[in-house]
Parts: structure tokens; sequence; C-alpha cells
């Protein structure tokens, strides 16, 4: 069976961690609701050829009718110091940032250079940990460097959100956990975050394409598509970049930023028909 590579033993028992990438303060995980983040965050991109770059996010509800409104945020309890807070920030700012005791704290993640695991025609995706927690933060910027509006690639973010909300019963099994869409104030960026779910098949130490699978796992996958073809769903991207592996051998399907919602499956489906073709099984 294909895994992807086992990590050196470390003090947490979760299989994925990112090595420098970091989230400091935070509340509980309650993997049976999928709250994980606060309803504000601050994401640091700390990069060598970039000045230090901080966004205070805040949570987008996403328009889907499997989603309700979030619940009024529940304060976290302050550290002992401001410490935690980005470097960037003078002391007087941090002070007078958390002098109000009902001003709920804010967490920051930071991520670096060699967090970077993939980037596409809109996205950058970097991966960290929160309170042990693996995640992945997929990153759209909404303005390039020429200053030119990318609604789109916003938009496209924002479908994806969508899709996974809509999917939140197949969530940890099909998928990863969807745990937020964020946006900074002036939409110039917008980041999703999702459970860590392993490595696609092109980050392995040995890339392969999807025929590498085992028999199992292939079987699987093309279940996996099957049922979301039953729900209405078309991924419309099944390639080796959009299907992850864990330590454990399961398999996932991720970026659903091109994905249908209204596919009327049939024995001809083209999705279908390619997909068995490149896992090397029988026509569905």
């Amino acid at each position: 069976m294909l895994q992807a590579q086992k990590q050196p033993p470390t003090s947490s028992s979760l299989p994925v961690r990112s090595s420098n990438a970091r989230l400091k303060a935070g509340d509980s995980f309650n993997a049976a609701t999928n709250d994980l983040l606060p309803s504000h965050i601050i994401v640091t991109f700390d990069f060598a050829r970039y000045e230090p770059l901080d966004l205070d996010l805040q949570r987008v509800v996403v328009g889907s009718p499997e989603v309700t409104p979030p619940d009024s945020p529940t304060p976290l309890k302050p550290p002992p110091s401001l410490s935690h807070l980005p470097l960037n920030r003078d002391k007087d700012q941090q002070t007078s940032f958390h002098h109000s005791p009902f001003t709920p704290l804010i967490p920051s993640i930071i991520l670096y250079d060699e967090d970077k695991i993939g980037s596409g025609a809109i996205a950058e995706c970097y991966e960290t940990t929160y309170t042990g927690t693996p995640i992945v933060l997929k990153c759209v910027r909404n303005i390039d460097n020429e200053g030119h509006d990318c609604e789109q690639h916003r938009l496209r973010l924002h479908h994806e959100a969508a899709i996974y909300s809509r999917l939140k019963h197949l969530q940890g099994r099909i998928l990863p956990r969807f745990y937020g869409l964020y946006e900074i104030k002036g939409l110039e960026w917008t980041v999703m975050i999702l459970e860590h779910a392993g490595s696609s098949l092109t980050r392995l130490p040995k890339p392969c394409k999807l025929d590498a699978l085992s028999d199992d796992q292939k079987t699987t996958l093309l279940s996996y598509a099957r049922e979301l073809h039953d729900l209405g769903i078309k991924h419309s991207d099944l390639r080796p970049d959009n299907i992850t592996v864990d330590n454990s051998g399961n398999v996932k399907i991720v970026d659903f930023e091109l994905a249908t919602e209204d596919h009327q499956c049939d024995d001809k489906c083209w999705e279908l028909v390619k997909l068995c073709r490149n896992l090397r099984l029988p026509g569905p």
C-alpha cells in the first residue's frame, strides 16, 4: 500500500508536523464540530525575499444552504506574556491591542518559505500546525503585484469553500475537514484552512501516478468519486496533484475549486471513465 513518508517520532502522536511554521495560542480542537479556529486570526508571511506581512483575517460565512452563521466567538484566555505576537509589532501596539479584558485574543500563524507545499493558477498552499493539529492554508491574493483586481480568484475559493461546507458529512473520510474561510478587510487576501490530509501523489518521496496506488486504494478512490457523483458533485480535476495519501495509507480528494454541483452521472460519465483508465481499473 502506498503511504506518505513516515515522520521521525515526536512528542505529538499526530503523524504530520511542519518543521518550522507554527501557530501559537488558541482554543481547543473539537473534531465533532470542526471548530478549530476562532473568528479572527493573524497570518504573518515571514519570507526572506519580502518584508514580513501581517494579515488580520476574519472568518467568512460561506453562502451554502448547509451553513449557518457561527456563534459569537468565545474569548480566548490571554497568555502570561505578549511574546507570542508577531515580532514586527512594537510594544505599545501590543499593549494597546490587549488593553480591554473583553477583547478576544487573536492567535498568530507564522508561515515560512519552507512551509510552502504547492502553488497553482490562483493560490499558494502552506502547511503548519495549530495546537498540535496539522493544517493546510490555501492563500489567494486578490490583488496582484501590479495592482490588478483578481476578484475571480477570490470567488473560486469561495466556491470551493461552499463545496466543502455542503459535503460536511464526508469530511475526514473522502475529503479533508474544512476549518474556515478567512478574508482580510479590503479583500486583499483570502485564506482557506483545511485539515492536513497527507502528501499529494506528486509530493511523495517517489512521485507517482494514480496507477501506483494499491488495489485497495484504487478501489477506494473510485468509490469516493462515485459517491461524490451520486450527490451531484463532479470534481473536474482528478489528477495526482489532487489526491493525497497519509501515513496510514488513507486516500483523500482535495482541491474542489473547479467542481460542479449539478452533475448528472451515467455509464458514460467522462470523469469516471478517465479515472478508471488512469487507475487501470475496469470501466464504471
